[in-house]
């Protein structure tokens, strides 16, 4: 995840914008002005405070064209780079692997909420978001057995000496470019560094975003990795056979506005 996305709360805006749109052919212009003495002042202000459905059937007193759209455009620029912080509290970083237990197909799976990282999203161009440093903390990983987990501590990952499973992103792939708006979904991939304990290895995750509000995103990343390729070794448990070569990784997140 390097350079995330970016999705701009335009929807308010095109809404105003089309409504602007649907009551402009009802205004006449100033040559269309019937030769009738320009309404008081103090005509014009109440006008412009008459209700929408009003306005419509005395636009024909008026020779002002609207005004208001333009203003409303401005934060949609200003808001167009907004940084993300992930929330530990509602996500998950996890591993999953096969394994036999005691002649039992068992899937294993070990999940942590101790995730840090950080999204720069462009609404108005995806392609230009970004992706902080993505990190893990390897210590606190648990599956449903707690033998496991101390095998996985202290001899697979060695979390008291590599306490930190770290992604460094390099590249942002097949993003989109064009702009987003709350409730788009984005699919693409990011390309970096994985390393686990001292090992580092070049990994790309599927990433898929939805862009739930201006304030908060959430989404997925996944990849399937060879435990071999990080020099990993899986100590020899009775009862325990035919271990699968592949871990899938995952991060489930959810992102809120800084």
């Amino acid at each position: 995840m390097k350079r995330w996305l970016s999705l701009m709360p335009l929807l308010p805006t095109s809404m105003l914008l089309a409504a602007c749109a649907s009551a402009s052919p009802s205004i006449p212009s100033t040559m269309q002005t019937p030769t009738a003495a320009p309404a008081p002042a103090t005509s014009m202000l109440m006008q412009e405070m008459t209700p929408v459905s009003q306005a419509r059937e005395t636009s024909t007193a008026s020779s002002e064209p609207t005004t208001n759209a333009p203003a409303e455009a401005e934060p949609a620029t200003q808001l167009s780079s907004v940084t993300y912080r992930i929330d530990n509290t509602r996500s998950e970083a996890s591993f999953e692997m096969r394994e036999e237990l005691f002649g039992q197909p068992t899937i294993v799976k070990g999940v942590t909420g101790k995730v840090e990282g950080s999204i720069i999203a462009d609404w108005s161009n995806p392609s230009k978001s970004r992706l902080s440093v993505i990190e893990i903390d390897a210590a606190d990983l648990r599956t449903d057995n707690e033998r496991r987990n101390g095998a996985i501590r202290r001899f697979i990952l060695q979390s008291d000496q590599y306490p930190k499973i770290v992604f460094e992103p390099t590249d942002m792939l097949d993003m989109s470019s064009e702009p987003v708006r709350v409730g788009s979904k984005l699919q693409f991939k990011i390309s970096g560094k994985l390393t686990v304990r001292n090992i580092t290895r070049s990994v790309t995750f599927d990433i898929t975003v939805n862009a739930d509000s201006e304030r908060e995103i959430s989404g997925t990343a996944e990849t399937v990795v060879r435990w071999r390729d990080f020099e990993l070794s899986i100590p020899n448990v009775p009862g325990v056979a035919n271990v699968s070569e592949e871990a899938k990784l995952k991060l489930d997140f959810v992102a809120v506005k800084q």
